[in-house]
């Protein structure tokens, strides 16, 4: 929690409980909202100044990789990572203090429109106060010529060894196709399936 421990709120009265309370989940909410912008200039600085030469394993042997040093630093975020590297390269040229005010999901809707587009201090602006729903919705209204589309939300949940096999496959075509996220890679083992098959089922 934060300088309170549960154990002592428990033993608080309601009021000053539901108080305590709602602070933590407040500043949990927020530092959900910037943690992924954050990942990602956390790793494009480490990156681009190669800083993970000067960090030590368990062992206190240097990294030899800038992957070496995140799989050790991020285990179970390290694709998550990935992707918030990705997504911070690709809108460089929005000010990093902005990124860090933006949600995920409205970074992925940045990145859909021209430089031209979100570097307008209002579609900035809408960005960080908007849901994603709220946000592709005002930029239909006043960016027409950008064609934005509302996404939609699709979860598949497959047994482990089936997903190794799925994850293995995304992962080849991202190397082949130099798409790096799931959404990118599926889409175009989509595309290059529909091409491949719809003569023969003509």
């Amino acid at each position: 929690m934060t300088s309170l421990s549960l154990v002592e709120i428990r033993e608080m009265n309601n009021a000053d409980a539901a108080f305590w309370l709602t602070k933590r989940l407040r500043a949990l909410e927020d530092i959900w909202r910037k943690g992924f912008a954050e990942r990602g200039l956390i790793l494009l600085e480490v990156e681009h100044r190669e800083l993970w030469k000067y960090v030590t394993d368990d062992h206190g042997k240097p990294f030899t990789s800038f992957s070496r040093w995140l799989i050790d630093c991020a285990p179970h975020s390290e694709r998550d990572c990935r992707y918030a590297l990705a997504a911070v390269k690709e809108l460089q040229d929005v000010p990093k203090s902005d990124l860090l005010e933006i949600p995920r999901m409205n970074l992925e809707v940045l990145k859909s429109v021209s430089t031209s587009v979100r570097s307008q201090p209002e579609v900035l602006q809408a960005a960080k106060t908007l849901s994603e729903a709220e946000f592709v919705a005002h930029l239909q209204v006043t960016q027409p010529t950008q064609h934005i589309e509302a996404t939609k939300r699709l979860v598949l949940t497959y047994p482990a060894g089936d997903l190794s096999v799925i994850e293995a496959a995304l992962d080849l075509v991202g190397t082949l196709s130099k798409v790096e996220s799931r959404e990118g890679q599926l889409l175009a083992m989509c595309i290059d399936f529909i091409g491949e098959h719809t003569e023969v089922s003509e």
